[in-house]
């Protein structure tokens, strides 16, 4: 015979299953809007200077960077709901690799990406970003 608790378990882990969704949907939105209008509108224009000594702020920045790039990744795997270019293209932003702008750059000419952030920005009355040169 099957208890009464045991017959709610399913419906508990759906609940929790669809809570941990959106948290993580609504956080990795959340970091992307942050990041996105934090940008300067000529980012993808100019060329960026190497930085030479590692702070424990500048390495908490690339931490960050590397677990959005990885939760972009998830993200963007067929059937798991989220913005997962996005994601991958805030983490990149943060990440100080020596392929980055070109990366950045490869991500952007994807169709819709640069659309999407110039509309982020547009619905928090920030200036469009200029697209990087060919």
């Amino acid at each position: 015979m099957v208890a009464q608790g045991d017959r709610l378990s399913p419906v508990r882990h759906i609940v929790l299953a669809a809570a941990v969704w959106i948290a993580l949907t609504v956080g990795s939105l959340a970091i992307v809007l942050r990041v996105v209008l934090a940008l300067p509108v000529d980012y993808f224009e100019r060329e960026r200077t190497a930085h030479t000594s590692w702070t424990l702020r500048r390495v908490a920045k690339n931490v960050a960077g590397l677990l959005l790039i990885i939760a972009g990744a998830v993200l963007s795997i067929p059937g798991v709901p989220g913005q997962g270019l996005l994601t991958m293209l805030a983490g990149l932003l943060l990440v100080d690799l020596p392929p980055r702008k070109r990366l950045e750059r490869l991500l952007l000419r994807r169709p819709g990406v640069l659309t999407a952030l110039n509309r982020l920005r547009a619905r928090w009355a920030r200036p469009p970003l200029r697209p990087p040169p060919s």
